[in-house]
């Protein structure tokens, strides 16, 4: 039995796979809602797209960490 690589309540982001249903092909921001038991040899999730709030299934393959910015605005820094 696989390990699950992400925790509820994570920020991900979803790439759905190439045979995912046609309704299903936009991927974007999503939260972890559920921790799934593996069927096979990947493990499988519940999550929630930040663009609507169906839950769907999807495997830890379709799911990464979502990109984190390069730079801190100046503008948001305080000196003392």
């Amino acid at each position: 039995m696989s390990r699950h690589k992400f925790r509820l309540g994570q920020i991900l982001y979803y790439k759905p796979g190439d045979f995912a249903p046609l309704q299903v092909t936009a991927g974007g921001r999503c939260t972890v809602i559920r921790l799934l038991e593996s069927l096979g040899e990947e493990c499988e999730y519940g999550i929630e797209l930040e663009s609507d709030s169906t839950e769907r299934t999807v495997k830890e393959s379709e799911l990464s960490l979502p990109d984190r910015p390069t730079h801190v605005p100046m503008s948001g820094l305080r000196t003392y």
